[in-house]
């Protein structure tokens, strides 16, 4: 059952201006969306017409999982998914709405041209994975996936976060330059 979290509710979401380095568009501003939570905080840099509009909670199996949106077009989930997880990795086919359930790269059916992306957070495995949805006729996509391995988690039962771009909305250069742009959010000290 997915408990949705109003973002207008939700405190731990924030947006933070800046022009970065992340280039989606021609010279296309960006800035940070910052998240922090029980399960799991980071920072991302996004293009400024994208932000947070979903936050479900308590998604397949205590998963946490953050929808991004340009309008109303999804272009990049970003889920923690627990480490005892049972139906991480369960299901070998990806499509009709159902992307994986990852908690690492052990868990994903075909993951396709495999690259490693350092970032603040820890280091990413970079792959594409097959993705179709399919009604009267069907239609086939390159999805591009990140799972990275948390240095300092902060949650340990949430050891890895997953990055996914909706079907090809975004390319895999694209999504290998927002997730090299991953921090950990700022926490006062003091």
């Amino acid at each position: 059952m997915k408990a949705r979290v109003a973002l207008a509710a939700a405190a731990l979401v924030s947006l933070a201006g800046c022009s970065g380095s992340v280039s989606l568009g021609d010279d296309e501003d960006t800035h940070q969306v910052e998240v922090r939570g029980a399960r799991t905080g980071f920072v991302v840099e996004v293009p400024e017409a994208w932000g947070i509009t979903d936050v479900w909670d308590a998604d397949t199996c205590g998963s946490v999982s953050y929808l991004l949106r340009e309008g109303s077009s999804l272009r990049l989930v970003i889920e923690a998914v627990p480490a005892s997880c049972p139906d991480a990795g369960v299901d070998t086919q990806i499509g009709n709405g159902f992307h994986g359930v990852y908690r690492t790269v052990d868990d994903v059916p075909d993951p396709q041209d495999r690259e490693s992306v350092d970032t603040d957070l820890g280091s990413a495995t970079v792959f594409t994975q097959k993705y179709f949805e399919c009604t009267n006729s069907c239609e086939d996509w390159s999805e591009p996936v990140a799972i990275i391995t948390l240095d300092a988690p902060v949650d340990v039962g949430y050891p890895t976060l997953v990055v996914r771009g909706e079907k090809e909305t975004l390319s895999r250069a694209e999504l290998e330059e927002i997730v090299a742009t991953l921090a950990a959010p700022y926490v006062p000290t003091g």
